[in-house]
């Protein structure tokens, strides 16, 4: 592919189908064929400060202008002390801020259970929604990071590409909580069992102006579906698609992107793998107490081991597992964010043991980038 080809021609996925996690490694210039964007011309580089604590605030004020979408970018990271952390960004930082600041998004900016959707603040006008875009793209971009639990449906009204009915309803299952979904799915099921009280009471919490009844029920949970996940964003649909300068063609493209980075059992095991493959017997027990923690724990487990690892919360890149003798306090793993590598040691008695440690520093979450 010829990198001179203009980034609103071509489906995003297939320049990330040509850069390999080593290319990124090898080169700090962030342009990835992007001259539109990312200015090659121009090559020297910006640095982004932001605070701990804050992230979310400083980044969006930082991209209400065009200034550090475009160039080269390196993130520095001040601590609640006003210490500057002392970690160098070749990726890791930056991949580290954006996990806070999505993270952070879906608190303050969004509504809805595992699917969520964007919600008009009174404090948030077009700059803001438009900051926010752009980040998005930024980080997209760059890093293949996609915040997931933003509803496809949404991202697809932003595109401007059809919404299939289907998609729609299971996404509003996933927008709903779970009393709801349960009770709209028996309707589905079989309308005349359906406690029709409860499902009425649920219809008039979405403000539908009509009563449900087995001929209309179909009708009416897609038009409070549409609602809720389109017409109420509408405003920041808008917003974004003022900033998203590409078409994206194929729905399918997006679609492979969310199931690709989601933090299941299957993705991440892919994402991890030994640095040198010439190991004892000894670590290769200790790979696989490894590889059955990640088996065993939940999503919200995963994203965390994923960020200590890489900075990111989700596997959009490997780790690299490489061991060490080290016992005691000193058996710690130690992480190096910008190249995925994790220093594992090789001392573990059992996997009980390394799961309790792995434990103790995935849920204490305060974790500082001091390795340069």
């Amino acid at each position: 592919m010829r990198r001179s080809e203009r980034l609103n021609e071509i489906p995003l996925t297939r320049y990330f189908q040509e850069f390999e996690e080593e290319d990124y490694q090898q080169s700090n210039n962030y342009n990835f064929g992007f001259p539109e964007l990312f200015g090659v011309e121009n090559q020297e580089q910006k640095t982004l400060t932001v605070h701990r604590g804050n992230i979310f605030d400083d980044l969006i004020k930082a991209f209400e202008d065009d200034f550090f979408l475009r160039g080269n970018l390196k993130l520095e990271l001040i601590l609640p002390t006003g210490e500057k952390e002392s970690a160098e960004d070749f990726g890791g930082v930056w991949r580290d801020v954006l996990s806070e600041f999505w993270q952070t998004f879906y608190e303050k900016c969004t509504v809805g259970t595992i699917m969520k959707v964007p919600y008009i603040r009174h404090d948030f006008g077009e700059l803001q929604w438009k900051a926010i875009a752009k980040i998005f793209l930024k980080g997209f971009i760059l890093e293949k990071y996609l915040p997931i639990k933003i509803a496809p449906v949404f991202l697809k009204t932003c595109f401007n590409l059809n919404v299939n009915d289907e998609d729609l309803i299971n996404e509003f299952f996933n927008y709903i909580c779970d009393t709801d979904r349960q009770v709209f799915e028996q309707a589905q099921k079989n309308f005349d069992e359906v406690d029709l009280d409860e499902l009425v009471e649920i219809f008039s919490t979405y403000e539908s102006k009509w009563n449900p009844n087995e001929d209309n029920f179909k009708q009416l949970l897609r038009d409070i579906a549409h609602k809720e996940l389109i017409q109420k964003p509408a405003f920041v649909v808008k917003c974004f698609q003022k900033e998203w300068e590409y078409k994206i063609t194929n729905h399918e493209e997006i679609l492979e992107l969310y199931e690709k980075i989601k933090p299941s059992v299957k993705n991440c095991l892919k994402k991890i793998e030994l640095e040198n493959s010439n190991i004892t017997n000894e670590q290769n027990i200790v790979f696989n107490y490894l590889k059955k923690f990640i088996k065993e724990a939940d999503d919200t487990i995963r994203e965390a081991f994923f960020r200590y690892c890489t900075g990111s919360n989700l596997p959009i890149m490997s780790i690299k597992v490489a061991f060490v003798e080290t016992t005691g306090i000193n058996r710690l793993p130690i992480a190096h964010t910008c190249s995925g590598l994790l220093q594992l040691s090789s001392t573990y008695e059992n996997f009980i043991i390394l799961r309790s440690e792995l434990n103790s520093i995935l849920n204490s979450n305060i974790w500082i980038m001091d390795l340069v």
